[in-house]
Formats: structure tokens, sequence, C-alpha cells
């Protein structure tokens, strides 16, 4: 009898074993893949490329983005898991546009990699990197050269050797056991969609993640890496502003002088229409200011603020028009003229600059 309680109690433990323990390691293996990892597997899988040069590439990302998709550097020129920089950055979005894509994905973004290594001087990276032996030494190689002739960041030559050695030292460690083999799991929602991250619908003050694209309108009070992305834009088309993330005043005068010199409503405000035209690679710019005619007062008392009545400005913009202008623009000093003798007033309207002298007596 005791034998016989003994065998069943071993099959218990036996069924246990097949459909219990192992029904629960086989959830267990259907883990959530991350983004370096579902990075691999499109560097393996996809790419063809083998485990030393997948590490290469994986040490570059990491210190890029760590591996965060929606990541913006640069002063708000440079996006995404390989910061594409500028001219990249519209390349990646042209590229998801046409063909149906999310730029803020994952997939977008690896889609985009894989077609900028296959059509451009970028060709002869990913034969190197293909070419690396599969090795600790080849994984060093194809981070030094990725970061040197990919990447291209200041100070590459340094860069490249401490990125060379992360791809040896920690993920040639890491992945060399799969040889070459893409990791099973699943895939999470990866998105960098734009979000609002207050609990308020989408207020001046809310800050938000930003993918490169329209999110929301900018008005005074703004923060965020899209007040950040728009200051840039109008700091390169030659506007004096300040790249700081945050629409105060400041910023609301030069969006409001843009938005005079390309024929917008000028608010101030940063609607779709301001955004689309800041954004575009034929925005107008101001390109010079001239006095045209004086203000009628150039001669004051100490302590008398300034009079700029009768002062006309001729504007001449990129696509050669000009144009006279008597309001908008600014003077420093402005307000009231407390030091005695000769004394020039800067004019700014647009991002340039001209000038003229009073006299206080």
């Amino acid at each position: 009898m005791k034998q016989q309680t003994k065998r069943i109690i071993a099959a218990i433990l036996v069924c246990f074993t097949i459909f219990g323990i192992g029904a629960q390691a086989k959830v267990e293996a259907a883990t959530t893949l991350t983004n370096e990892q579902r990075i691999y597997n499109y560097l393996v899988g996809t790419m063809k490329l083998n485990t030393a040069g997948a590490c290469g590439v994986l040490a570059n990302i990491e210190y890029e983005s760590n591996f965060k998709l929606g990541t913006i550097s640069d002063g708000g020129t440079s996006y995404g898991i390989c910061q594409w920089h500028r001219s990249r950055w519209t390349a990646l979005k042209n590229y998801c546009k046409k063909n149906g894509l999310d730029p803020a994905t994952l997939d977008g973004q690896l889609a985009y990699l894989n077609y900028e290594l296959n059509t451009s001087s970028y060709k002869k990276i990913l034969n190197y990197i293909r070419g690396v032996d599969n090795t600790a030494k080849g994984a060093y190689n194809a981070g030094h050269y990725w970061c040197y002739y990919y990447e291209v960041p200041a100070n590459r030559a340094s860069k490249a050797v401490t990125r060379g050695n992360t791809a040896k030292n920690k993920y040639w460690n890491k992945y060399k056991g799969y040889n070459g083999k893409t990791i099973s799991g699943t895939v999470a929602s990866t998105s960098a969609t734009p979000s609002v991250t207050s609990s308020k619908s989408n207020t001046a003050s809310d800050s938000v993640a930003f993918n490169g694209s329209f999110v929301r309108t900018l008005r005074t009070g703004a923060k965020g890496d899209d007040v950040k992305y728009i200051q840039q834009k109008l700091k390169t088309l030659g506007y004096s502003i300040s790249v700081d993330g945050s629409y105060g005043k400041g910023t609301a005068a030069v969006v409001k002088s843009f938005q005079k010199a390309n024929g917008l409503t000028a608010d101030g405000v940063c609607g779709k229409a301001t955004w689309k035209a800041i954004d575009s690679a034929k925005a107008i710019q101001v390109t010079e200011v001239v006095i045209k005619k004086l203000p009628s007062k150039l001669t004051y008392k100490k302590g008398a603020s300034l009079d700029t009545t009768g002062m006309k400005l001729k504007v001449t913009y990129s696509d050669g028009s000009t144009k006279e202008v008597t309001s908008g623009f600014t003077c420093t000093p402005g307000g009231k003229l407390n030091t005695k003798g000769k004394q020039k007033i800067v004019v700014g309207f647009g991002g340039k600059t001209t000038g003229y002298y009073v006299t206080v007596e």
C-alpha cells in the first residue's frame, strides 16, 4: 500500500512538473522586448549583421540616445535613436511619410536607418560593419568605425575609442551567446508620439513629448522641447533669440517679427501656419535693415524718454523683396535717456540691426 502511494505521489509530481512548472516557464519565456533588444533583432535579422557588428551599433545608440525614441539634442536639431541631424532628420520624416510609417516609432526609425545605409554614401559603412569578425575585437572595430564615420560626434577620435570599448566589453559579452540569432519575445508599444503630460488639456504651460512635428499652439508661458525647436529654427534663420525652451515675451516678439516677414497674422502665437513657415526651408527671413528716414526728435533733455515718431525703416528680405516699416522694431536703449552726450540707438527688426545717434543734453 505504501509503495502504491509513493507511485501515485511520484506521478502527481511528474504531471505538476510537466503541466505546471513547464507552463509557467513557457509564459515567462514570452518576455517583452526592450528597445535595445528589438534593435538588436533588426540589426541581425533584417540588416544581416553578425553579433559583433550589431554590438558596435548598439554601443553608439546608447551614447546617442540611450535607446529613447524621442531624444532631441543639439539645440533642437537632432532627433531619434541615432540623433539624425538637421537635413537627415527631415529625410527621416519624409521617408516615413512616403512609406506610411511614423518617425516617432522604432519601426519607422529602424526602417529609415536601413534605407539610409543602403541608398547613400553610407553604404560603405554598412559593408564594413557587415564584414567585421564575429569576435570581441570585431565588436570593438564596429563600434569605433560607426562612431567615426556614421555618427561623427565632436571629438570623434576619443569617443570612437570609448564606444568601441563599450561594444567589446558590454554588448559583446551580453549578446555573443545568441550567435547571430534573434531574441524571442513580445513587442510592447514604443511610440514616441507626442502626448501632453499635464492633467489639463493642452494649456500653454503644459510640457510635452516632442517628435519634430507640430504638437500644439505655442504662446507665452509654454515650455518644452517643441519651444526649443522653434527657437533654434528662428535662430538659424538669423533672429536674435535665446534657445532655452521657454516661450517668454522675447520669443513671442521674435515670432511676431517672423510672422510679419512671412505674411502671417502677426500675433506672436505659433500655431500650425506659423510652425509650418518656420519649419520650411523656404522661410523668408530679413537680410538687411537700414534707416530710410530718421525720427523727428534727435535732441533730448537728460531723463527724457526716447521718441521714434516719424522713423521709417527699409527692410530687405531673402526673396529679394523690400518693405517700408514704421513699427514693430526694437530700440536699445528704449526707455529714458540718462547719459549726456552723443548716444547710439540700436534699432532691431527681424534679427537684423541698424542704428542712429541722438544727443542728450
